[in-house]
């Protein structure tokens, strides 16, 4: 398997997931402990995204540099 394909496929499932997220607290959440527990899955989305791109940066530098790890 293309690690690639991996981390597009995930970025594109996370995407997709934060894009619901966003409709469903833009569309009104039922009350104000629903739109706290979906911001805070968005929030968890968004870690995620953030520790992919620190990897894939630190993948890199290692890739630059010579480093095989």
């Amino acid at each position: 398997m293309d690690p690639l394909w991996l981390v597009e496929s995930l970025r594109k499932l996370i995407d997709a997931k934060k894009l619901d997220l966003e409709n469903l607290i833009m569309n009104g959440a039922k009350d104000y402990d629903e739109y706290n527990y979906l911001r805070g899955r968005y929030n968890s989305l968004e870690d995620v995204e953030s520790e992919i791109r620190d990897l894939l940066k630190r993948i890199g530098e290692n890739d630059e540099q010579g480093d095989p790890t």
